[in-house]
């Protein structure tokens, strides 16, 4: 048997031409798709994402409203004060003493 050299690059795309595609369902949309790889659970980038929510939010619920709400209270603290001329934008409760 004699030995044929070729390049890392070459190896790696006589592989990939091997693999053949897997259908599959997506369990956010149930959606069938072709995985090509072994690792694809989700049709798109859009599911992956949504299925990453709805794991993450149960978890974090309370710390994230309490952010959005500090946002919320941020913006209208700096809207408040370029309506009013103050220029500063800093609620009062956050300015220096």
């Amino acid at each position: 048997m004699a030995w044929v050299m070729i390049d890392v690059s070459e190896a790696a795309r006589l592989l990939a031409a091997r693999r053949k595609p897997k259908p599959r369902t997506c369990p956010v949309c149930g959606g069938q798709f072709e995985a090509v790889g072994g690792r694809s659970k989700y049709c798109s980038k859009r599911c992956a994402n949504r299925a990453y929510w709805q794991r993450y939010y149960p978890r974090h619920r309370e710390e994230y409203l309490a952010r959005q709400r500090e946002r919320q209270r941020e913006r209208y603290h700096r809207q408040k004060a370029q309506a009013s001329g103050a220029g500063e934008g800093t609620p009062p409760d956050r300015q220096p003493s």
